[in-house]
């Protein structure tokens, strides 16, 4: 008897040593007969609660892989609090939703919502919320197209409503999670619509580690003289924002109908009070890799090529009107991506009367937008906007049709702090008067400076008030100046010529080999410390 509870006293110091352990969240190992148990670190928040979303799941409750959620439409927000994670099952390689995620619980600050791609091997795949559409959308001015896959598809990947805040959505590592095919955007920051006094768009939202690609809408337009022509629709970006306090890492975010990052118009007088301010953008990618085929299916009289120049206007550009999106011309000399005719650019912002605080380091724009970021914006007479306190910090804004930075509000309202240092500007060689870098329509704020950048190319333009020149170099200016150092930059690989005016056949892949290094001893320390998509995506895990 007494050799029976003798056996039994290790039993219960182990039992109690591993509480203990548990609860201090120390890993030891014991040692009973020949086996030794080893002891997890265990470090728990007792007010968090660990959600689970699998496609494998029986979608009982979400507590386990065995009763997950088994859709993303499935999630029962009311059991989620704030400090909550919600772990979404990628699988061995990938796992597909089909439904749209939409938060309806705001987290605090010190303690989100974390909805996460799941770490645990067999599950840590990818991802994928899949919208409906596989199709791609279709190039400016293309003759037939299948709609039938749009007609059905989800209108948003990700929607986030008035009112939520604090929501983390990681990927945990490149294209965690993916987001394609959606009617609409890929994510969708919806702006207060109610005159309350009170800001209720979302706010304090980060986005990380998220691939976006293949959204939007598409128009179909009849003109007469042609059969019907396909389009992307121009108002459609990969990201329609609205709200404050944002923070975007490690974003992918391509080939969508529109912009990558466009917000939409505040007009208080229509009921949209998209109030926005502190954003911050890092370590991301947009960019567009799917080429126009180069096929001009103008209308007659509407032409715009090197051959014939009847539709073009006097920068030798085709014609557009304010419906600019219905022109299919196409240039046959130049290469430019499929979605060109929508006015895609890398960042458009329209807010209301001043947006504050817009950071974007380490990041590359482009190649093959229209514009790389336009700052402040007007929809109306009645929705003016501008940027005050612009950080731009090691930033390549590379291979864009028109403009690298500007701003499109002309009303004499304008911002202040626009500070640019280490950023490098490459637009096109032969298209000179593109490639603008305007600092003239945000000349009544004071603030404004330039440095260790470089421009390549097109032209400059800064007003009549005092910027700050330091340290930049400039190479083939049409017009203006940076007041740099003219030298070629010399950069360390860059694709032979430029592959948009003069290659139809090119394949776009080749610019995302560019390293923008210079080597010319003039400029070495000059540009984005950042120099190729190759250093960015290092950066990814």
């Amino acid at each position: 008897m007494k050799k029976t509870e003798f056996s039994k006293q290790p039993i219960m110091i182990s039992t109690l040593l591993i509480f203990i352990v548990s609860m201090l969240g120390w890993s030891i190992a014991l040692s009973q007969s020949d086996s030794t148990v080893f002891l997890p670190i265990i470090s728990r928040d007792p007010d968090r609660v660990i959600h689970y979303v699998s496609k494998s799941g029986n979608n009982a409750n979400g507590s386990s892989w065995a009763t997950a959620w088994n859709e993303l439409n499935q999630i029962d927000w009311d059991q989620v609090n704030a400090g909550d994670f919600i772990y979404i099952d990628g699988g061995s390689s990938s796992m597909t939703y089909e439904t749209s995620l939409r938060p309806a619980k705001s987290g605090f600050e010190s303690k989100p919502i974390t909805i996460q791609l799941a770490t645990e091997s067999g599950r840590n795949g990818q991802a994928i919320f899949f919208g409906g559409n596989s199709i791609p959308l279709p190039e400016c001015g293309q003759r037939t197209w299948d709609e039938s896959e749009l007609e059905n598809a989800e209108e948003w990947g990700i929607q986030l409503r008035n009112e939520i805040k604090y929501i983390v959505v990681d990927g945990t590592k490149r294209s965690g999670i993916v987001i394609h095919g959606f009617a609409q955007s890929g994510v969708r920051f919806f702006p207060d619509t109610i005159d309350n006094g009170r800001d209720d768009n979302p706010q304090n939202i980060t986005l990380r580690y998220l691939e976006v690609y293949n959204n939007g809408e598409i128009e179909r337009v009849s003109d007469g003289s042609v059969p019907d022509l396909y389009f992307p629709l121009h108002s459609r970006p990969g990201i329609s924002l609205a709200g404050s306090g944002h923070t975007f890492e490690y974003l992918e975010v391509h080939d969508n109908a529109g912009d990558a990052v466009q917000s939409g118009f505040t007009n208080p007088s229509g009921g949209t009070f998209n109030n926005m301010d502190d954003l911050t953008i890092t370590h991301s990618w947009f960019y567009n890799s799917r080429p126009h085929s180069g096929t001009d299916n103008s209308p007659a009289g509407e032409t715009c090529t090197q051959n014939d120049l009847s539709g073009c206007d006097e920068l030798g550009a085709p014609q557009m009107a304010q419906d600019y999106q219905f022109y299919p011309d196409f240039p046959n000399n130049r290469r430019e991506s499929f979605n060109w005719c929508t006015h895609s650019d890398g960042i458009q912002l329209f807010s209301s009367d001043d947006f504050n605080n817009l950071t974007i380091e380490k990041t590359i724009i482009g190649p093959n937008f229209m514009n790389g970021l336009i700052l402040g914006d007007r929809g109306s007479a009645n929705a003016t906007a501008w940027v005050n306190n612009l950080v731009l910090r090691d930033v390549v804004i590379t291979r864009y049709m028109h403009n690298a930075l500007g701003m499109n509000n002309k009303d004499g309202q304008s911002g202040a702090n626009w500070n640019v240092d280490h950023v490098t500007f490459y637009g096109h060689y032969n298209n000179l008067h593109k490639g603008s870098l305007q600092f003239d329509l945000v000349s009544n704020g004071p603030g404004h400076s330039l440095t260790n950048s470089y421009k390549l190319y097109g032209q400059s333009s800064f007003g009549t008030d005092e910027i700050e020149f330091a340290n930049n170099c400039e190479y083939g200016m049409y017009k203006g100046t940076i007041n740099g150092i003219e030298a070629d930059p010399r950069f360390r690989r860059l694709s032979n010529g430029d592959v948009f005016e003069s290659d139809l056949n090119v394949d776009f892949a080749t610019v995302f080999r560019d390293n923008y290094q210079p080597t010319n001893p003039l400029c070495e320390s000059v540009g984005s410390r950042l120099t190729s998509v190759e250093d960015l995506l290092n950066e990814f895990k």
